[in-house]
């Protein structure tokens, strides 16, 4: 991916509260159209991890969407690699840091000290993302579908 594609998706405004929307998108699943769809393991947990509600988006309503509207959302592309890192590779190296720190601070704990420090590793650096990175948010586009019409 270049770093000027958008990427889009759709989704349906299911309330609207002032000046926000909120948007239910659907997960897709990178193999859709797989012939071995129904056999494939990837494919399985991928119905299996999207089953459920999907938590709502909660975006500008910049384009006056209203409940049940279908809307096109944009998202660009220029930061998803760092974006991704934050969410997933900053707590890996956090696992990681945090294990060689605990064997070296506590070398006669051997295998326990590596846990405990590789567990205290991955929650300081969870709770970091958590509490100091801002997520890019797709923007609203446009009403592909106005069902109060």
């Amino acid at each position: 991916m270049s770093s000027s594609e958008t990427l889009l998706a759709y989704g349906q405004v299911e309330e609207v509260s002032g000046a926000f929307a909120y948007i239910r998108t659907q997960r897709e699943s990178g193999c859709g159209g797989c012939q071995s769809e129904q056999t494939c393991g990837t494919s399985t947990l991928a119905r299996l991890f999207s089953m459920g509600t999907q938590p709502l988006l909660r975006l500008p309503n910049d384009i006056k969407a209203r409940p049940g509207d279908q809307v096109e959302l944009s998202l660009e592309g220029h930061g998803l690699v760092s974006q991704a890192f934050m969410a997933y590779g900053l707590p890996l190296v956090g696992l990681f840091i945090g294990a060689l720190l605990g064997l070296w601070l506590w070398p006669a704990g051997g295998d326990v000290a590596t846990i405990i420090g590789s567990l205290l590793g991955l929650f300081i650096a969870w709770w970091w993302v958590k509490r100091y990175h801002q997520p890019l948010q797709p923007k609203l586009v446009r009403v592909v579908l106005n069902k109060n019409v």
